[in-house]
């Protein structure tokens, strides 16, 4: 990879953090206005599906949930695909990753106990480190693919 495209990926990476922690900082009005224009899209698209009325409180909950899981799993693909990047190897590497992510996980919960209404849960810590999980094990296998992929290719070339 070009040396610009390593530290673009880092800068996405650094992004996606900040973007989450900001996410941790906000008050529960917010927060809850932010996830309601969403909810109330679900919720809509749910009716018009099934004819039925989605339980609003359900929907919340799993829109919650699936933001955190999915955050975390971008940051977990970024992450790893920004340490491909930089040092060409991601197995050696998949502990100090994780450890990265459990610490990302604890530190985003934690934010979330100084913001007005809300409070940190474990369980989302172990959601969160899900996410960030899948998404080290996507990249992880993109990785793989594009190194089996790349030494294919060396070996089948004639330089005769």
């Amino acid at each position: 990879m070009r040396k610009a495209g390593k530290y673009v990926l880092l800068c996405l990476t650094v992004l996606c953090l900040i973007f989450i922690f900001s996410n941790s900082l906000q008050n529960a009005a917010s927060s809850s206005r932010q996830s309601g224009r969403l909810v109330t899209f679900v919720t809509n698209v749910i009716q018009s599906l099934t004819g039925k009325t989605a339980e609003s409180g359900v929907v919340t909950h799993l829109i919650r949930k699936a933001a955190h899981f999915s955050e975390f799993a971008l940051l977990g693909f970024l992450g790893t695909s920004t340490v491909a990047a930089f040092w060409h190897k991601v197995y050696g590497a998949v502990q100090q990753i994780a450890f990265w992510g459990l610490l990302a996980a604890v530190t985003d919960e934690f934010l979330q106990g100084f913001s007005a209404g809300r409070s940190p849960e474990v369980k989302d810590v172990f959601l969160d480190l899900a996410g960030f999980l899948t998404g080290l094990v996507l990249a992880w296998w993109i990785t793989a693919a594009l190194s089996r992929r790349r030494k294919t290719y060396e070996m089948g070339v004639s330089v005769d």
